[in-house]
């Protein structure tokens, strides 16, 4: 399928968001202010870019991969210099050292097989530095596995990581005729406002504590953390049980105030080698 004579890549996953009503709620939601610097991955033809622009932020920055994009780009009405496009792998870009100014929001249509480990990236490098809002086009379902409440099968590592550094919300659905080509499934857009814990998904330490206890799910969170954490089996069982918790507890039944307690926990102690 094709907008216009340009031909979708479905290998990146690209769905040009087509709707006019869609992208207004988009800029009506992220409330661009002028002294906003504003970041958005996968531009593509820039329908968001332009509504972006006349917005009227302080700077925008785009990161799109595919250069067959630069045409559309180039016709986008930037007379003040506004706009820097980045080619480049949003997921392999160096958030850390490769924008000038930084970003304080995400507004982005994100191609969506790559939403976990791109927002894992965003989420390291840019809440430290002043990023304090997301809006997220992204798959209804990943959407939901984003915002999962504990004791929901949803419940996963990154879920739990956004919880604890925010606020997070499905705004709303998003019709897969809102895009050309029309997508397979329904889309969703996903607020996410990093206000605490700014660091925490840049620690090696956390990740690797809520990835472990998401090893297998069915199995218990004691049985998934092994002897890599707090000394063992039998001192993980201690230190649930003066939580509260049941030695038989499995990950996804963990608050995310157990996480960050269990985290702030092994922090004070080395791992077992």
């Amino acid at each position: 399928m094709e907008t216009g004579r340009l031909k979708a890549n479905r290998n990146i996953g690209q769905n040009f968001l087509v709707d006019p009503n869609i992208l207004r709620i988009i800029i009506d939601a992220a409330s661009i202010k002028t002294d906003d610097v504003i970041l958005e991955i996968g531009p593509g033809t820039g329908a968001l870019t332009r509504e972006l622009l006349l917005a009227k932020p302080r700077y925008i920055y785009a990161i799109e991969i595919d250069r067959r994009m630069e045409p559309f780009l180039d016709k986008l009405p930037d007379t003040e210099g506004k706009l820097n496009i980045f080619w480049e792998d949003a997921v392999r870009f160096n958030y850390d050292s490769g924008l000038a100014q930084n970003p304080t929001k995400i507004v982005a249509n994100i191609p969506y097989h790559i939403s976990t480990p791109l927002l894992w990236n965003l989420l390291a490098a840019l809440p430290s530095r002043g990023l304090c809002y997301m809006l997220l086009m992204v798959q209804k379902e990943i959407a939901k596995r984003f915002t999962a409440p504990p004791r929901t099968k949803e419940r996963n590592p990154l879920g739990i990581t956004i919880d604890a550094m925010g606020d997070s919300r499905i705004v709303r659905q998003v019709s897969p005729g809102s895009f050309r080509p029309v997508p397979r499934v329904t889309s969703a857009l996903l607020e996410i406002q990093p206000r605490r814990q700014t660091g925490l998904a840049a620690s090696p330490l956390w990740r690797q504590l809520v990835k472990t206890g998401f090893t297998r799910r069915r199995r218990t969170l004691v049985n998934n953390l092994g002897q890599d954490f707090f000394g063992g089996s039998r001192g993980t069982v201690e230190i649930l049980q003066e939580m509260g918790l049941s030695a038989t507890v499995r990950a996804e039944e963990l608050e995310t105030s157990h996480w960050l307690a269990l985290y702030e926990l092994l922090k004070q102690q080395p791992l077992v080698q």
